[in-house]
């Protein structure tokens, strides 16, 4: 008989975002183990209620306001209370029974861990990012989020029963605090794609995905790389997906960069953004050497090795330690312009199969490093150790 787990978050249930795919692999995981995954979100006026995607159930708790000063309010009062969702929470506990809860997010974790205890039933924590406060801009999130979070971290968290942690910075962290961990980093259903090989005749491509909001990448340099090392002939392309044009066109001629080969497409299906990273020959990702980077684990990292397609990435202690430079990506040692042209030049000088031998190894390694189903004994396992435990002190 198939068990039930409450796959509860924030913005879980928000489609085709990063954190969507991530949590519908993860909940693959889960139902390989013999659970039934009933996902809890916040949805937007208007949703269908619950809604179906693919073969996982989404449970809303429905915003009433969608737009204006209503809305801004609405939202602050839930990241402090969050009472509406909670009360969602409860309705689908009360009709499900759930045998375990998984949560990810920060706003009712201390009502949840009562919930959990209460009724004896093991309460784990999904962490995936630590943010500090010199990340924020605005005050709300700067001063009321933030300390939120690192609430949850230095003291909600050690009370779960346990922590799926997306990373080794994370893992360790946990660790350290004597938690029982799992890493599962961004898992995908592999071993289904072939490269799409380079061939010499052609530019160099590379993509970028990000999203309008994503203060963490720097994407700029690598602009400036390539209308550098395309002012003679075109050498790269440069394709950016999920940044409007607006956001570019106030720094650069839209028309000059289409002319040095750099693309940009704003946002886009998820379907779509996965053609033109496979198509692709290397994908970029650069960030400061910070918390958040060593704490977070890149969706879209992850699912570029998947495609077949080798980062270039600086080396910040996070998702570019999972890289063996030269072999399965590249990773330098600063993000600046001149670096960045650098590296670029270098990789002009491969030849075709060069290319192509990374990018097979990029493929193998994510074949076995991000496959959902290596991680299933694993999460097996700890779930077990878990529940046995409980047992052994109830």
């Amino acid at each position: 008989m198939m068990k039930n787990v409450i796959y509860i978050g924030e913005n879980i249930g928000t489609p085709d975002t990063a954190m969507f795919i991530h949590c519908q692999n993860v909940a693959r995981i889960f139902k390989d183990i013999g659970y039934n995954v009933l996902f809890v979100s916040i949805g937007e006026k208007g949703q269908d209620n619950p809604h179906i995607y693919g073969e996982n159930k989404y449970y809303y708790s429905i915003r009433r306001h969608s737009k204006g000063i209503s809305r801004k309010l609405e939202h602050i009062t839930e990241e402090i209370s969050g009472n509406q969702f909670y009360k969602v929470f409860l309705q689908v506990a009360e009709e499900n029974h759930p045998d375990l809860i998984l949560y990810y997010g920060y706003s009712i974790e201390k009502k949840l861990l009562k919930y959990a205890h209460i009724k004896g039933v093991p309460f784990l924590v999904e962490r995936v990012d630590w943010f500090e406060q010199s990340d924020h801009n605005k005050f709300f999130y700067k001063y009321i989020v933030q300390r939120k979070v690192d609430y949850s971290y230095s003291c909600l968290d050690l009370q779960a029963d346990g922590i799926i942690a997306i990373s080794d910075y994370l893992e360790k962290y946990f660790t350290s605090k004597q938690m029982k961990v799992v890493r599962i980093p961004p898992v995908f259903d592999t071993n289904t794609e072939m490269i799409t090989e380079y061939k010499a005749e052609n530019p160099i491509s590379i993509v970028y995905c990000g999203s309008a909001g994503n203060k963490k990448d720097y994407y700029m340099p690598v602009v400036d790389a390539l209308l550098f090392l395309n002012r003679e002939e075109l050498r790269y392309t440069l394709q950016i997906i999920g940044i409007p044009s607006d956001k570019i066109s106030s720094k650069y001629d839209m028309k000059v960069l289409q002319k040095y080969g750099i693309f940009v497409y704003g946002k886009i299906g998820n379907e779509q953004a996965r053609k033109i990273i496979h198509e692709s020959d290397f994908s970029v990702l650069f960030r400061d050497p910070k918390r958040y980077a060593k704490a977070g684990f890149s969706t879209k990292f992850a699912e570029s090795m998947v495609l077949g397609v080798p980062v270039i990435c600086n080396s910040v202690g996070g998702a570019d330690t999972v890289i063996t430079n030269g072999v399965n990506g590249i990773v330098i040692d600063s993000r600046d312009k001149e670096r960045i042209i650098n590296i670029l030049s270098e990789i002009l000088t491969y030849d075709e199969n060069h290319i192509n031998q990374i990018k097979n190894q990029a493929l193998d390694f994510a074949n076995s490093f991000f496959n959902y189903s290596g991680y299933v004994d694993k999460l097996r396992a700890f779930i077990a150790d878990i529940t046995s435990g409980m047992k052994s002190n109830g």
